[in-house]
């Protein structure tokens, strides 16, 4: 009787195991079926949610305010075309090369310590001393230029400083 009751024993092992492995296997599919359609719904809002934005821009650039972008999404962030313009043109160039030493004084102030800190304490720095009497000519340029504004400029001057602050602090 003990010679049938162990190869018995072992099959009842194996038949409860490959059971309990096909029920995990069978949840595991369950639950990736359901990540999949909620993957899926969530793309579809994204891309409604583009489609959206799309359309308002559309609309104000109709009604005569163009909502262009200043900055690209890559990696690091970097001015589009009407970003370089516009830091250009408004006169954010000029008064970073005639004022270098005190605006990256600031972001010094700030201590970054890596690229990253720079992008963002340029940011900051910037948009923090907005009312400063060194930004009066931007001001004109963003009243004479409706389509723009004070911190639209800021924002984009933001990568000239940060480029210039990573090369001055030798930051990598």
């Amino acid at each position: 009787m003990e010679t049938y009751f162990l190869p018995a024993l072992i099959t009842a092992l194996i038949t409860l195991l490959f059971l309990f492995i096909r029920n995990g296997f069978n949840t595991l599919t369950k639950t990736d079926e359901r990540l999949e359609g909620k993957v899926d719904k969530i793309s579809d809002k994204i891309d409604e949610t583009r489609g959206a934005v799309i359309e308002i821009q559309d609309g104000f650039r109709t009604l005569g305010y163009p909502m262009q972008r200043i900055l690209k999404t890559t990696s690091p962030v970097t001015l589009t075309d009407y970003g370089k313009k516009l830091v250009a043109e408004s006169g954010f160039n000029k008064i970073f090369d005639d004022n270098r030493e005190t605006i990256i004084g600031w972001i010094k102030e700030l201590n970054p310590t890596n690229q990253y800190d720079a992008q963002e304490f340029s940011r900051k720095a910037l948009l923090d001393r907005k009312d400063d009497t060194l930004f009066e000519p931007l001001k004109n340029y963003a009243f004479q230029h409706g389509e723009t504004s004070l911190e639209q400029i800021l924002r984009a001057g933001s990568i000239v400083l940060r480029d210039e602050a990573i090369k001055e602090l030798n930051l990598k």
